[in-house]
């Protein structure tokens, strides 16, 4: 999680806002997915 925070901010953001770490990566999948793009 450190090195995803370092290279993509939003997914510490996302975990910020949803402490449950299923419904974080639920959303910080499709973003990651995106940024990758």
């Amino acid at each position: 999680a450190l090195k995803l925070s370092k290279e993509r901010k939003l997914l510490v953001t996302v975990d910020g806002i949803h402490p449950n770490g299923r419904g974080a990566r639920l959303i910080a999948s499709p973003l990651a997915k995106l940024l990758v793009h």
